[in-house]
């Protein structure tokens, strides 16, 4: 049976396929056939240039040429005219290889079959009335908000962002709105106007749902001084902009397991699907780049997260 998990902000689909020989030896008519084996042939080329691939090789027999000796099943079992070794096991960026499972496991802030690729976060959101310090994007950098001139941040301590592990900015976006001792300032801009009388007012409502600052279509409501945004389902935030919806997973499909007289066994199965009910796109990677592998004798785990 499958196994899904559901973790905060990702989906894993996995499930085993256990490939296993039924009888192995040399047959009883041996030396009947005078039976002799060859010596064994090269190791193929390795199956992956990382990550953990697998080498085969294979050597012939030879036996008397009459009746009931014609065939190799007639002097020994076929796995014993065929190998099979792991190969090219290194990982990058500081994964370790699991032997058990044929897999590298990968650092925090990495991804990929081999550990090759590094987590960003990629360019983070822009601020109305602000700017950004920090170019680097990836696992671990740290940003920072500031706010132009005769504006304050709402939240100062939404100003740093950090990556996280899964390519998303901590924290929600910061927002900048006009000092309380501006002249009277457009509720939705927020930018600096005069009446035709060149009169100057008081601002008084810098903080209210007039200026529109919840997201995603949710209900807002006035406070003395302030407002609160009831966010619908999936999301989060100040101001409900934070996307905390785990991608949905169909189609993982279920354990197997193989019985064979081969070394090897190529087995097919269907990729499972993820979506996100929110509209954003899904990345997936996997520990297997397509849907089809030759595998060795052994159990093994084929793994999607997204």
């Amino acid at each position: 049976m499958g196994k899904i998990t559901f973790l905060s902000m990702f989906a894993v689909c996995l499930f085993n396929s256990n490939v296993r020989i039924t009888f192995a030896g040399i047959a009883s008519t041996w030396s009947v056939c005078e039976c002799r084996w060859e010596s064994w042939q090269s190791w193929s080329k390795c199956t992956k240039t990382c990550g953990g691939g697998y080498q085969r090789r294979e050597r012939r027999v030879w036996s008397l040429d009459k009746p009931g000796c014609d065939k190799f099943s007639n002097c020994a079992t076929n796995n014993l005219g065929q190998e099979a070794r792991q190969c090219n096991t290194q990982c990058n960026n500081g994964g370790t290889f699991d032997k058990q499972y044929s897999y590298c496991k990968c650092q925090k802030g990495t991804k990929g079959s081999c550990c090759e690729q590094i987590v960003s976060c990629g360019t983070p959101s822009s601020i109305s009335h602000g700017s950004i310090t920090g170019n680097d994007f990836n696992y671990n950098k740290m940003i920072a908000y500031h706010c132009d001139t005769d504006y304050n941040m709402t939240a100062p301590s939404a100003s740093v962002r950090t990556c996280n592990e899964n390519g998303y900015w901590t924290g929600s976006l910061p927002r900048c709105e006009c000092k309380l001792w501006c002249l009277n300032c457009h509720p939705k801009t927020r930018e600096l106007i005069i009446d035709k009388w060149n009169v100057t007012k008081p601002l008084t409502d810098a903080v209210s749902c007039k200026s529109s600052p919840c997201l995603n279509g949710v209900v807002c409501t006035n406070l003395l001084g302030d407002y609160f945004c009831t966010c619908n389902k999936g999301w989060t935030g100040k101001n409900c902009e934070i996307d905390i919806q785990s991608p949905e997973l169909d189609a993982c499909p279920d354990d197997r397991t193989i019985i064979v007289s081969q070394m090897t066994s190529t087995q097919t199965w269907m990729e499972p699907t993820f979506y996100d009910p929110h509209g954003f796109e899904v990345k997936v990677t996997k520990n297997y780049p397509i849907s089809t592998y030759e595998f060795p004798w052994g159990v093994y785990t084929v793994q999607y997260t997204a």
